[in-house]
């Protein structure tokens, strides 16, 4: 998961595979004029630096509010 810029919304990526930005889907996926999306760039930038962190959800409410920043991403 990578957030936005603005940290408003969460997208789900698989490093070097696929983003559910709507940037990826139209400029990389659909469109061909790019390689990839900044957020996959996050994501390959983050795991070659080790910096990240793994969060595990622990109850309904985590996961709740987690499911909320990823569908924000979709939404919009």
């Amino acid at each position: 998961m990578v957030k936005s810029s603005d940290r408003k919304k969460a997208y789900i990526v698989y490093p070097g595979e696929y983003c559910s930005c709507p940037d990826y889907l139209f400029s990389v996926f659909l469109g061909g004029r790019r390689r990839t999306c900044y957020h996959l760039l996050a994501a390959d930038i983050a795991l070659r630096e080790k910096r990240y962190r793994e969060l595990e959800v622990n109850s309904e409410a985590e996961w709740r509010k987690l499911y909320g920043e990823i569908l924000a991403g979709f939404i919009k």
